[in-house]
């Protein structure tokens, strides 16, 4: 049945539909409360921004605040504005909470940025769901990229608005990635100390000494008290180890501050790495003077001495260590010298030792030179029967040798069992008359061998090893 013709609506108006926002017009969305937010400015003074909403998208359904109902509840008697003074973090955020409220499927526009924001305006609003998607997202977001942003964040909020396990849970993912979190030098000290003073700090000493280095060079003019900072990290210092290239650093600064724990663990440190502290030292800028050289032999003597450009001498230690004390100069110096001599001792005490190794594997293997491997079944004290009988197969690789001649294999194929005879190997003195192959001759193969058994029997059998009982082990010789 063809539908009937009953004309169209027609007034000359556009009614096509626009959902209800807080950005529309006012006087088209029929917008009954206006909200006025007030932060301070970063240069100082205030900002305002008012925003004109709707009472019952604010108070009422699913992503409802309790702040606006109990708000509107109490101005029923006409007023139509409130007002609201935030930080200007979470005043940035107003536009994005009132979109989610107005949304109908609830979409949340957060980032890592904004996530504590966020956080803080829907503790602070009321609002329950919200805070649950708020929360969802930091569990993904929260790793050791972004772990410092969260701390700063929370930080700021986590008294007043009970973002404190945030914060917590922030420190805990920089401080288990301390060496390698980013944007630590970003924190202000106080949170900083926080991260590296951690119990669930997972850093070596050395990595540990980089970062606080970095930071150090970072943000020296915000700190304090430099001393108080070097004192709490010393004190929580993981080990004795320090980077050997941040260790002189580390020491003018533990020193300028009277902190001596550090100051000793950075001179350890340069003294353990004495190739480092002795030997990259730089040049003297200075040269010599010319006239110390007069007389010794290859070096111009008179003008000819004046006019040479003299050779750079070398320092032992860098030239930023003249800076410290002469006293900590020469301690250090002393002690990366007597680190030195200590560790070239150990040097040649080790090479000494890795010599007679090596003189007594050359010493066994002339030895083993005198021997032939074959089968242990041609033992002349060998009993029972089949104990001799030819092998069928070799060993496995990783199989353990046992007490016998000739080691039975079972093993089932599916069908029916498969039994194979691998042998244990001995070894017999040479014959007199056989010279010892020489480095190069190939090695004997197993039928080789087994042939060379039969033909010298009678000769060999009385000068079988008599150990050959005890220690039936397989024995390789070492590749000739």
């Amino acid at each position: 049945m063809e539908p009937h013709d009953l004309g169209a609506y027609e007034d000359g108006e556009d009614h096509s539909y626009q959902p209800l926002s807080w950005r529309t017009d006012p006087a088209t969305s029929l917008s009954d409360w206006d909200v006025v937010v007030t932060w301070e400015a970063d240069g100082g003074g205030e900002e305002t921004r008012t925003y004109h909403v709707h009472k019952q998208t604010l108070a009422v359904g699913p992503r409802s605040g309790a702040y606006w109902a109990k708000l509107f509840a109490r101005w029923a008697d006409g007023t139509a504005a409130s007002e609201m003074r935030l930080d200007a973090a979470a005043a940035a955020c107003v536009p994005a909470l009132l979109d989610y409220q107005y949304d109908p499927r609830g979409a949340l526009d957060v980032s890592t940025a904004t996530a504590m924001p966020l956080l803080h305006l829907a503790s602070y609003l009321g609002m329950r769901s919200l805070y649950d998607a708020l929360v969802a997202f930091v569990q993904r977001d929260l790793r050791p990229e972004t772990a410092a942003a969260y701390v700063a964040a929370a930080d700021r909020r986590a008294d007043r608005f009970g973002l404190d396990r945030c914060r917590a849970a922030a420190v805990k993912v920089c401080a288990s990635h301390m060496e390698h979190a980013p944007s630590l030098e970003e924190l202000a000290p106080d949170l900083f100390l926080l991260v590296a003073c951690s119990e669930d700090r997972c850093c070596t000493g050395a990595a540990f000494s980089r970062r606080v280095a970095s930071y150090y060079r970072t943000r020296a003019s915000d700190l304090e008290d430099p001393g108080d900072f070097l004192r709490a990290i010393g004190a929580r210092w993981p080990g004795d180890a320090v980077d050997p290239g941040e260790a002189l650093f580390l020491l003018g600064h533990a020193l300028d501050h009277g902190e001596a724990d550090l100051a000793e663990r950075c001179v350890a440190a340069m003294s353990r790495s004495w190739e480092r502290t002795l030997f990259e030292a730089d040049p003297c800028p200075d040269g010599v003077d010319p006239e110390i050289l007069r007389g010794v032999p290859g070096f111009p003597d008179g003008a000819a001495a004046a006019a040479a450009p003299p050779p750079p001498r070398r320092r032992l230690l860098p030239a930023a260590a003249a800076a410290l004390p002469p006293a900590v100069e020469l301690d250090v110096l002393r002690r990366a010298l007597g680190q030195a001599r200590d560790d070239v001792a150990d040097a040649r005490r080790d090479a000494s030792l890795l010599v007679d190794e090596l003189r007594a594997a050359k010493s066994e293997t002339r030895a083993l030179h005198n021997f032939v491997r074959v089968p242990l079944s041609c033992h002349p004290s060998k009993f029972g029967g089949g104990l001799d009988r030819p092998p069928t197969a070799m060993p496995p690789h990783d199989a353990e040798p046992e007490n016998g001649y000739v080691v039975t294999e079972h093993s089932w194929d599916l069908a029916h069992w498969v039994t194979k005879y691998w042998p244990v190997y001995i070894y017999k003195e040479r014959p007199a008359t056989t010279a010892p192959p020489s480095p190069s001759s190939p090695r004997i193969d197993d039928d080789e061998l087994q042939a060379e058994r039969e033909r010298e029997a009678e000769a060999s059998m009385a000068r079988l090893l008599e150990e050959a009982m005890v220690d039936a082990a397989p024995l390789e010789l070492p590749p000739r």
